[in-house]
């Protein structure tokens, strides 16, 4: 058990992005670093793949239903 612990919270540990980078996310507009995309929580993607143009023809890539007691949760990502 302790083993797995151990592993657990090394792979955390690892899985942390830098503040560095964080902090100079412009730099990777593809990649989303943290919550709200940045640390003045923008919370909009600098990328221009979705325009008004092409936006009709975004389609489901994913979708996750899960339920919370009598209530029902549904999440989806589009996809051009």
């Amino acid at each position: 058990m302790r083993s797995c612990a151990l592993l657990f919270f090394a792979s955390t540990l690892a899985a942390q992005v830098p503040y560095e980078r964080i902090l100079n996310s412009d730099r990777e507009p593809g990649n989303w670093l943290t919550y709200s995309r940045n640390y003045q929580g923008h919370r909009f993607s600098p990328l221009d793949q979705t325009t008004a143009a092409n936006v009709g023809g975004l389609k489901v890539k994913w979708a996750y239903q899960f339920r919370i007691g009598a209530r029902k949760f549904l999440r989806l990502s589009p996809t051009t």
